[in-house]
């Protein structure tokens, strides 16, 4: 889960600034999740709050990184719970 939730994200988003760079523009809105600040009770995903927390720290980290004026926007956006493998077989 780590793999898919954060280092892709980390591998994406380092292809995507590279263009960014060069083309003087770009945004970046990664996918994050409540669960990066605060434990999800219905469900104990530990290894997926964990890499969600990794990719709002990423985000931040980038934001501080790209100068705002040459790229444009690195933000991370944390929706409620949506229908997925993951979220239909959890209990409640």
């Amino acid at each position: 889960m780590i793999e898919t939730d954060l280092v892709s994200v980390f591998a994406l988003t380092q292809s995507v600034g590279a263009a960014m760079i060069a083309a003087g523009r770009g945004s970046v809105i990664n996918s994050a999740s409540l669960g990066a600040e605060r434990a999800l009770d219905r469900y104990p995903l530990v290894a997926y709050n964990a890499a969600k927390a990794g990719v709002v720290a990423m985000t931040r980290s980038l934001a501080a990184l790209f100068d705002p004026a040459r790229i444009g926007r690195i933000m991370a956006a944390a929706n409620s719970t949506i229908g997925s493998l993951t979220s239909d077989s959890m209990p409640g």
